[in-house]
């Protein structure tokens, strides 16, 4: 039996894992957007829709994270991308790391404001407005634990290789007999000499 060399592995293909896990961190994240959209809706009543949506600012709540129009429009992508992500599909990961990132930088902005005196002084002085402090720090929390499953899970190891019949791509053939003349020789024929003729007999005896 002739042994040959095991055949490369394939490429790294892009990886499937950990996109329940993102997909969880996306749902994490609407959770917050509607939790402030709840708070807000309670503070100025069901007229407020319209400043959530985006189609007016009549509406103001004092508090340290609102709910407007960017974030209806996040809401709707998150749930695309969490749709996406819990089906598998590979661009839903980096997409969703892409997303979480810039909302992280408009909260952590917001938060670092409130917390150094540039924002709205009574914006935190309730226990609501208090709670809604801890929503711009989860969020930055989810958008980097989205980066960190993204990054560890950007592709699966190897794919197994199938049979390929020898040779195997990239590899010599195998070499064959006929490639080494001190082996497998044929014992050399020489030819054998022609049997000697023989007289015959005559076929009738001879005539006195």
């Amino acid at each position: 039996m002739v042994y040959g060399q095991v055949p490369p592995p394939g490429p790294r293909q892009p990886g499937k894992g950990g996109a329940v896990a993102v997909g969880v961190l996306l749902l994490a994240q609407l959770l917050l957007e509607l939790v402030v959209l709840a708070y807000d809706v309670t503070q100025a009543g069901p007229a407020y829709l319209l400043d959530a949506a985006g189609f007016s600012y009549e509406h103001y709540v004092v508090a340290p994270t609102s709910f407007f129009g960017y974030d209806a429009a996040l809401c709707v992508a998150l749930v695309v991308l969490a749709v996406a992500a819990f089906r598998g599909s590979a661009w839903a990961k980096p997409a969703a790391t892409v997303l979480l990132a810039v909302n992280a930088y408009a909260s952590s902005t917001a938060l670092i404001s409130l917390l150094t005196g540039g924002g709205t002084p009574a914006a935190a002085e309730t226990p609501g407005q208090l709670a809604l402090l801890a929503v711009p720090a989860l969020t930055l929390l989810l958008a980097v634990a989205v980066g960190v499953v993204t990054g560890v899970t950007r592709a699966v190891g190897p794919a197994q290789p199938g049979y390929f019949p020898p040779p195997y791509a990239g590899y010599a053939p195998y070499p064959q007999p006929a490639a080494f003349p001190h082996q497998h020789q044929q014992p050399q024929q020489h030819p054998l000499p022609p049997p000697p003729v023989l007289p015959q007999p005559p076929s009738t005896p001879p005539t006195v």
